[in-house]
């Protein structure tokens, strides 16, 4: 038994637990990104654990209870980023099965043409393609080739949310496109097919999935308020949430989110929700492949907010532009 494992009952019975958990793609086996998405049986064991220790509602109602001032100890809400075709295929019948409920935030572009994403590209061109395609994209950013590693893809990373804002389209980054389908944004017709499901509902990740920082507040005001307004017209049940694409907001950003009519926002500082958190800036425990149940609940317990929040700040750092 782990340190962590044995000291847990006693956080849980002396400190409030709960908060929003983020999750990514979810695939069959083989994850290709730990770090970042799940397999299926990951997912199954982690919802499991989570059904069983806590109270799963829906993110609407964790943000009005939020709001009014109610209590949030053992409640937990989960949320999937970037409405990855996985999320229909695999993990909408484990949610069926399991009855829980989940939100899904929608970057509208991707949805538009079922798209991929630049980092799941990056990532298959460092696994690969290390000797050609990690190099080729390295210089169609115009980045030095450096080993491909892992403290290089976090650099490849922090120049394309300063220099680009986040956002690239095919010619900046001209790389093969994950071989996995699963790892492609849901269109509007599968989006459609999922919110059938009553269990589902819908928030904005913007329209193109920038790092908002990075832009004027007129362009992170677009961002979000004309990509709330498409999901409207198109999918019931959205949610007045947004989460800030890869986590990062500043003081704009929420000002901006509360112009565009949202009532909270969410981004990723893997802790428990506490009463001070604003609820335009609400933290979310991002899930991978390799945490265990135990380490979500560790998270997840507010005793253990003050050490994560000295470790990793009160704000998500932002990244600084890479010299090349």
């Amino acid at each position: 038994m782990s340190l962590r494992t044995a000291i847990l009952p006693l956080l849980e019975r002396f400190f409030r637990k709960g908060g929003i958990l983020g999750y990514h793609g979810v695939v069959e086996q083989d994850v290709p990104s730990p770090e970042m998405h799940v397999s299926l049986a990951t997912l199954s064991a982690q919802l499991e654990y989570l059904r069983d220790r806590y109270d799963v509602i829906s993110l609407r109602d964790l943000v009005r209870r939020r709001i009014d001032g109610r209590s949030l100890d053992g409640c937990v809400a989960i949320t999937f980023d970037d409405a990855y075709a996985g999320i229909e295929q695999l993990a909408a019948p484990l949610l069926a099965r399991l009855d829980l409920p989940a939100t899904v935030f929608v970057t509208v572009n991707a949805a538009m043409i079922g798209a991929s994403f630049w980092w799941d590209r990056l990532e298959l061109a460092r696994r690969n393609g290390p000797e050609t395609c990690w190099p080729g994209a390295l210089a169609q950013l115009g980045l030095e080739v450096m080993p491909p590693s892992p403290a290089a893809l976090s650099v490849t990373r922090e120049h394309i949310l300063t220099r680009h804002a986040g956002r690239l389209d095919a010619q900046q980054m001209n790389v093969a496109e994950p071989p996995n389908g699963l790892l492609r944004s849901m269109d509007f017709e599968a989006l459609g097919r999922l919110a059938r499901d009553d269990r589902f509902e819908f928030g904005s990740h913007t329209l193109t999935h920038p790092a908002l920082p990075f832009l004027s507040s007129g362009e992170q005001h677009r961002e979000m308020v004309h990509a709330r307004r498409c999901l409207e017209e198109r999918l019931p049940r959205i949610v007045p949430v947004v989460a800030y694409p890869f986590g990062l907001y500043d003081r704009t950003t929420l000002r901006e989110a509360a112009s565009a009519g949202f009532h909270a926002g969410v981004t990723m500082q893997a802790r428990a929700l506490t009463r001070g958190d604003l609820a335009l800036a609400l933290p979310r425990v991002g899930v991978s492949e390799d945490w265990s149940s135990s380490a979500i609940a560790f998270r997840l317990n507010a005793g253990m907010s003050p050490l994560f929040r000295a470790k990793g700040g009160t704000h998500p750092r932002l990244p600084s532009p890479v010299s090349n």
